[in-house]
C-alpha cells in the first residue's frame, strides 16, 4: 500500500510540474515583415508566415496550431486606398467576402469593442469551409493608417473550448512604430 501511494505522489507530482513547465513558456509575440503590426499567439502556435506553411497568401501576419485546429490571420488595407470607407463600410465588405466562402454561412453581431486603443467592430461567422464547419470571429480594426482584418477560427466543436484563447490572440494586435494609433499623451504648454 505504501508504495502504491508513493508511486501515486511521483505521478502527481510529475504532473503537476509538466502542467507548471507548460505554463512557464511564454507566449510568441510576431511582427509583420514590415515591422508595423504585432500578434501574439500562445507558444504552441507556429508563424505560418514562409511560404510552404501560409494559410493566405495576401495575410501580413498568420499563425496557427494545426493539431488543435486553431488559427489567425491578419489582412491589413491603406486608408489612402480606399475611398469613401469607414470602420463600419470595411467591416460588411470584408465579412461579407468571408461569409460568401461559407456554404451557410451565418453572422452574429455587430460588438463594437475598442482593441489597445484603436476602434474595432466584431462578428462571429458560422458555416462551413471545404466541408469542415467552422466558427470564426471577423474582428474589422481601424489603425492610424490602415483597415485591419483579424480572423481567428476553429472547428464548430471546439469553439467553445477554445474561444477565450482565440479572442485572446485577436485582442493583442499592435500597430508599432510611426503609424501606431497609441494615444499619445498632450505636449506641455
Amino acid at each position: 500500500m505504501t508504495r502504491r501511494l508513493a508511486l501515486f505522489a511521483l505521478v502527481i507530482f510529475a504532473g503537476c510540474q509538466k502542467m507548471a513547465d507548460a505554463l512557464s513558456v511564454p507566449p510568441q509575440r510576431l511582427k509583420s515583415a514590415d515591422g508595423a503590426l504585432e500578434i501574439t499567439v500562445p507558444s504552441t502556435w507556429t508563424d505560418d508566415s514562409t511560404p510552404a506553411r501560409q494559410l493566405n497568401d495576401q495575410a501580413v501576419l498568420q499563425a496557427s496550431n494545426r493539431a488543435g485546429e486553431l488559427y489567425v490571420i491578419v489582412l491589413t488595407e491603406e486608408k489612402a486606398d480606399l475611398a469613401e470607407m469607414d470602420l463600419k463600410k470595411f467591416s460588411e465588405i470584408t465579412r461579407g467576402s468571408q461569409l460568401q466562402a461559407m456554404k451557410n454561412g451565418a453572422e452574429e453581431g455587430p460588438k463594437e469593442r475598442t482593441i489597445n486603443g484603436m476602434p474595432a467592430i466584431e462578428y462571429t461567422l458560422r458555416g462551413t469551409v471545404e466541408k469542415a464547419n467552422v466558427v470564426m470571429m471577423h474582428l474589422s480594426v481601424e489603425g492610424a493608417k490602415r483597415y485591419h482584418q483579424v480572423l481567428v477560427w476553429t472547428l464548430k466543436s471546439k469553439w467553445d473550448g477554445e474561444k477565450a484563447n482565440l479572442e485572446a490572440v485577436a485582442a493583442s494586435l499592435k500597430e508599432l512604430g510611426a503609424g501606431a494609433s497609441e494615444k499619445r499623451a498632450p505636449a506641455p504648454n
